[in-house]
């Protein structure tokens, strides 16, 4: 290039110092540039996660490294459990001995992520020396960030492990009794919740996991049976004699009474029997409702999903399916989907919460010292958390009692286990480790 091309370009000092000042500007509000459009990430650039390895339990490695990610909410990130109890840290245990390769898991879960942006929604993930504090209540970044976010570095997955949308219907509106006014959720209210933010929202960010990983086998993990007929408020219940059950009856219907005159009932209709055993029995029907509802949901948006990844036409990205159960494709099956399987738990429901074999945390009652009745694997360490992240000294009890109704290690070897399956590979239990009963022998 000749030398007056160079005079022809030159900028003056006034100038230079304008683009620096613009350089800077967008530096500061936007973030490195190396982040590539994800929003949570550290100084350096490096998008938040949490990263572990695992070794073939043999100890040969006989191959070139596996790649692991979890998107999603609580029950990816594995609330209240160890790390090595964690569902994908089962699997990624499992994926290692089964091919014999070293197996990296890059963890971007966390505990109360949505699964889709909600407007005016506020960044509160919280992060301590650089690393994400999962199990500490967070809106974002969503199920869908995640993924922008794991990109960046981990677009050559093999595998992703994805759930996600529960938090937009609220885990309270699906588990809470309706006994003593606690829960005014209707069953229509949750199929129309669950229509609304867990079908066309669940297909779209499928279509876009498809895309950020082009290689990768995905599986989606449907929810579980949360509250059955054979949950109890006290699962110490179960072993009552029958006089303690009925004395504890009798003060159940001394509070429905109670509930009942407070909304101005007793004049027109005196709670009956019937009404008290209706009111106990209707505890599961929100449970079961968002399950039938999120599993054909799921199913409609895994069908959708593929079917534009293997190029045939889907639905526009605004058009809601009337009802999911519109789609008679059956559960999902790696001959039928493609890139995207659907992994579903037993819903016996003896494996709720407070039924007699449950594989779900029980309520933490804290105590003092940091001790409590019926605690998690994590709750002396997410209650230091809890305390740090939240500002002005407020205490947030409900992040304390997080894990509760979440998959505890029983749980988590069912859910690694029909992960395994779906992909048609062998489940290596923990050795070790008590083998949990998950009702599909």
């Amino acid at each position: 290039m000749r030398r007056t091309s160079d005079r022809h370009v030159s900028r003056s000092p006034l100038t230079r110092l304008a683009q620096l000042v613009s350089i800077c500007l967008v530096a500061f509000f936007c973030g490195p540039l190396t982040a590539q459009g994800c929003v949570f990430h550290a100084d350096n650039g490096q998008p938040y996660k949490v990263t572990w390895r695992f070794l073939p339990q043999a100890g040969v490695v006989q191959g070139s490294r596996l790649k692991v990610v979890a998107l999603g909410d609580s029950v990816v990130w594995g609330d209240g459990d160890k790390p090595e109890h964690r569902i994908v840290t089962l699997v990624s245990k499992s994926l290692a001995n089964n091919s014999g390769r070293p197996v990296e898991l890059d963890s971007y879960a966390h505990s109360g992520a949505r699964l889709q942006y909600a407007p005016g929604e506020p960044a509160t993930f919280p992060v301590r020396r650089g690393v994400p504090v999962g199990d500490v209540d967070a809106s974002r970044p969503t199920t869908e960030e995640q993924s922008v976010c794991a990109k960046v570095q981990d677009s050559d997955a093999d595998y992703v492990l994805i759930d996600g949308c529960i938090n937009e219907i609220g885990a309270m509106s699906v588990a809470l009794p309706p006994m003593l006014g606690l829960n005014q959720t209707t069953t229509a209210e949750i199929r129309a919740q669950v229509l609304q933010y867990c079908a066309t929202p669940m297909r779209n960010v499928l279509e876009e996991v498809l895309s950020e990983f082009p290689r990768a086998k995905i599986v989606l993990l449907n929810y579980f049976l949360v509250v059955s007929t054979k949950s109890e408020p006290k699962p110490e219940m179960a072993n009552w004699t029958d006089a303690q059950k009925k004395r504890q009856q009798k003060e159940i219907d001394r509070a429905l009474r109670k509930a009942a005159s407070l909304e101005g009932k007793t004049k027109d209709h005196r709670l009956t029997s019937e009404d008290i055993k209706k009111s106990r029995q209707a505890w599961q029907d929100n449970s079961v409702e968002f399950l039938a509802d999120t599993t054909t949901c799921f199913e409609w948006a895994i069908a959708s999903a593929s079917a534009g990844d293997q190029g045939q036409p889907t639905p526009g990205p605004n058009m809601k399916p009337p009802a999911c159960e519109a789609y008679q494709g059956g559960p999902a099956t790696p001959s039928a989907i493609g890139r995207i399987f659907l992994a579903q738990v037993s819903d016996d429901p003896n494996f709720s919460y407070g039924a007699p074999k449950s594989h779900l945390w029980l309520l933490p009652i804290p105590l003092l010292l940091g001790f409590a009745i019926n605690p998690d694997e994590m709750f002396r360490t997410r209650n230091c958390e809890c305390d740090r992240t939240h500002f002005f000294g407020r205490k947030d009890t409900s992040c304390k009692v997080n894990p509760i109704a979440h998959p505890k290690p029983a749980g988590g070897q069912c859910y690694a286990r029909s992960i395994l399956r779906s992909l048609g590979m062998p489940w290596n239990p923990p050795a070790r480790e008590d083998l949990a009963d998950c009702g599909d022998e």
